[in-house]
């Protein structure tokens, strides 16, 4: 994955393989991050469970690029805001067909208002790229739930 974009912390990378396998690397214990914590598990399992179970979306769900942090990607029409994280992946594979994704970063401003999911991608030709998808509503929904 690339670099942290300037005002945002890192709390969480989840790398995933084939579906039921990759590993989860939490953010360096730090007291300024750890009620993020919980997100951070949460954010991981609804990585997985995109790999294992896509989100069914369709192009106009999806708004966006997400090339930026500043322009995040963000998906319309979700039933759930616990489908955001695995909306945003399905939104990233839809807009680069053919591209793999082997990870996906949690990360959120240093103000702790705005929270994104990185998705690592690879093109045809093994270039590496990012996607940006704005998942504040689903952070709302983890601090809410249990």
């Amino acid at each position: 994955m690339g670099p942290l974009p300037a005002g945002y912390r890192d709390l969480g990378t989840t790398v995933v393989g084939e579906p039921g396998s990759g590993y989860f690397i939490g953010p360096i214990q730090n007291p300024a991050i750890q009620s993020a914590s919980t997100l951070s598990l949460k954010h991981a399992k609804a990585v997985f469970d995109a790999r294992a179970t896509p989100y069914p979306v369709q192009a106009s769900d999806c708004v966006g690029f997400g090339d930026k942090p500043q322009r995040p990607m963000t998906v319309q029409h979700l039933a759930s805001a616990e489908d955001e994280v695995r909306a945003g992946i399905a939104c990233a594979q839809l807009r680069y067909p053919g591209a793999i994704w082997p990870a996906a970063r949690l990360i959120s401003s240093v103000e702790g208002d705005r929270y994104l999911t990185v998705i690592a991608l690879v093109d045809k030709e093994m270039r590496p790229f990012e996607v940006y998808a704005e998942i504040s509503r689903f952070a709302d929904w983890a601090a809410k739930s249990p």
